[in-house]
């Protein structure tokens, strides 16, 4: 069940995670390399893909993500995002999925496609724009290919 361990808030893995990267990370980078970026955009695939979707749906530190071939089928997520207080207006998020992600792996992997739809979906409602893509080959193949469509979204959205 969602979160994958501990309790969401202070304790949750996840939580601390995106406290070091928006806290301490990425404001390092920001300053070694003089950056000053007005939107900032966070892009993951598998259960990177999650990480950034959940990431987006924190705060508005993020204004888009890109969530591929993401593990959106990890149980209790859809219900966690449908319940999470998302502010979308002028946010983007960008979902992609191979098609034959579905029909391979353990039965609880084969909802992806569909827990992705139901993500973008709750996105959608919640105000962002929203792009969905289903491509070719399953979750080992075409990564590259996915990762390069949507760094190119989120370049495109910025």
């Amino acid at each position: 069940m969602w979160p994958p361990t501990g309790q969401a808030g202070e304790g949750c893995a996840w939580a601390t995670t995106l406290r070091e990267l928006t806290c301490e990370a990425i404001p390092a980078l920001e300053a070694r390399f003089g950056l000053a970026p007005a939107r900032r955009a966070i892009c993951g695939y598998s259960l990177g893909g999650l990480f950034s979707l959940y990431a987006f749906t924190q705060d508005v530190y993020f204004s888009a993500c890109a969530c591929l071939s993401g593990s959106l089928w990890y149980p209790g997520w859809v219900d966690h995002l449908r319940k999470a207080s998302l502010a979308g207006a002028g946010r983007y998020a960008y979902f992609s999925v191979g098609k034959k992600e579905r029909k391979a792996g353990p039965p609880i992997m084969r909802t992806v496609q569909d827990d992705m739809e139901a993500c973008a979906q709750v996105c959608r409602e919640r105000g962002c724009e929203v792009d969905v893509t289903v491509g070719p080959g399953n979750h080992m193949q075409h990564h590259t290919e996915r990762l390069a469509a949507g760094l190119a979204t989120l370049d495109a959205f910025l």
